[in-house]
């Protein structure tokens, strides 16, 4: 259930598209089939909607890189405890870790994450995540569309 889905503290990006569409289309039944029969008709640059970007918005992307990286491939060889979010915090982007980018082994990592669609399955969502964007979907005072998913990785096939 919804309520039961709202409790939980960590979600796999995923189920949480999954769950938005099904909670899009059972909440606004009607609307939503006759704005996707318009959809279809009408080109893809005047299709009006809402766009959620996946990383960094609904996902923790960096959080699970960063705790990712330094279990495969070892933390601030001058901090052998220092935190993902600190590490984050001073270089923002992995590829900008010091002890990763010269790591050839750690940086192959990298590559493969953004080009397997398979790596999105064990984010965890910002917490919030999904009530906002369920308040943005059950507002009566407009009729949004969730009409994509921002990304910066390569389009599957």
């Amino acid at each position: 259930s919804n309520e039961d889905l709202s409790r939980r503290k960590c979600f796999l990006l995923q189920p949480l598209l999954d769950e938005l569409q099904l909670h899009l289309k059972s909440e606004h039944d009607t609307s939503v089939g006759e704005r996707d029969e318009e959809a279809k008709t009408t080109t893809p640059h005047a299709r009006l909607g809402l766009a959620l970007d996946i990383d960094e918005t609904l996902s923790a992307t960096n959080v699970a890189w960063f705790r990712r990286l330094i279990k495969l491939f070892g933390n601030d060889p001058n901090d052998a405890d220092r935190s993902a979010r600190s590490i984050i915090d001073e270089y923002h982007l992995a590829q900008h870790v010091p002890w990763w980018k010269e790591n050839p082994k750690a940086l192959a990592w990298m590559d493969r994450q953004r080009k397997d669609p398979r790596a999105q399955d064990d984010l965890p969502l910002i917490e919030g995540s999904l009530e906002g964007v369920k308040a943005l979907l059950n507002s009566r005072s407009s009729n949004i569309v969730l009409v994509a998913y921002i990304t910066v990785r390569p389009a599957s096939a």
